[in-house]
């Protein structure tokens, strides 16, 4: 991680711990320990969009989704079917 997403580390941590999000201690250690934390953070600071499998979750106190930490910063994302859609994504099997 670079010195400009180490800033904005911060602020996913700080938006992370807000108590007025009632996430469960055990939810904010998880996603603060995974990568997902970092992702977010590095395309917070890239300006990059996230491409993510996961679906928003804004009251699910046991865990933090990646959408639900990108809306509140800011950060764009897209689903990995919008995206592989929207790059003309081609999946061919068999010989050549």
């Amino acid at each position: 991680m670079d010195a400009t997403a180490l800033t904005s580390m911060r602020l996913v941590a700080k938006w992370a711990n807000d108590p007025a999000h009632s996430y469960r201690q055990s939810a904010i250690a998880d996603f603060l320990g995974k990568a997902d934390s970092e992702l977010v953070a590095y395309d917070h600071a890239h300006k990059v969009t996230v491409v993510t499998h996961e679906q928003p979750a804004p009251q699910a106190m046991k865990e933090i989704k990646i959408p639900d930490a990108c809306k509140a910063l800011d950060v764009d994302y897209i689903n990995t079917f919008t995206m592989l859609r929207a790059e003309h994504a081609r999946f061919v099997l068999g010989a050549n």
